[in-house]
């Protein structure tokens, strides 16, 4: 006797993401930029895989996209400070949920460039800490603040997050190193918070 034959079926669900390029240097930060489309939608959500990469703390719940003076006819864009934190190319994915269901998903091809070097000390400190005096430049005609802060490193530690130094005038931060072999890398932002668009 012949078996009974058996019918299967297969839902398949198929969602295009759209591609974006993002170039950062590295212990800098670059601002990620998406069309907000969404204005009109309630609740709207943003999910980055890898929160590390940005420079403000990261709620689990994601992002709520704002939509404040969005039907003022306004070019509206969804903003995120995307920190250098390792010299390499890496890919990054970012979903715009509302209500639980996606709206979109991106694709976020991420470059971030090696940090430019200005100056370089050896230092030899036989297992025991130590600080160090590192002179800072400020050659604009203005009074500038400079923020200071260290690569992600154990083994070093800034004492000034931030200098203001007078115009064409230059000053000392205080470095401390514990004694840990190693390099180290001290990043001196004259304006980490200007928006680059990418």
């Amino acid at each position: 006797m012949a078996g009974k034959g058996h019918v299967h079926s297969i839902y398949v669900e198929i969602d295009s993401s759209i591609s974006i390029y993002s170039q950062v240097e590295e212990g800098s930060i670059g601002w990620l930029l998406i069309p907000n489309s969404f204005f009109n939608l309630s609740n709207c959500l943003i999910h980055y895989s890898h929160p590390a990469d940005l420079s403000a703390k990261y709620p689990p719940g994601g992002v709520a996209i704002e939509t404040q003076n969005a039907m003022d006819g306004e070019n509206h864009n969804v903003e995120f400070a995307l920190y250098g934190f390792s010299p390499g190319t890496y890919r990054r994915r970012l979903r715009v949920t509302s209500g639980g269901k996606v709206m979109q998903d991106y694709i976020v091809l991420l470059k971030i460039n090696p940090a430019k070097i200005s100056k370089s000390f050896d230092v030899c400190l036989s297992g025991s800490r130590a600080v160090k005096k590192v002179e800072i430049a400020n050659p604009y005609p203005t009074e500038k603040t400079f923020r200071i802060h260290g690569s992600n490193q154990p083994g070093l530690g800034i004492r000034q997050p931030a200098i203001t130094l007078p115009p064409v005038s230059a000053g000392k931060i205080e470095v401390e190193l514990s004694g840990a072999i190693g390099k180290f890398l001290v990043f001196i932002n004259g304006n980490p918070n200007e928006k680059k668009n990418f």
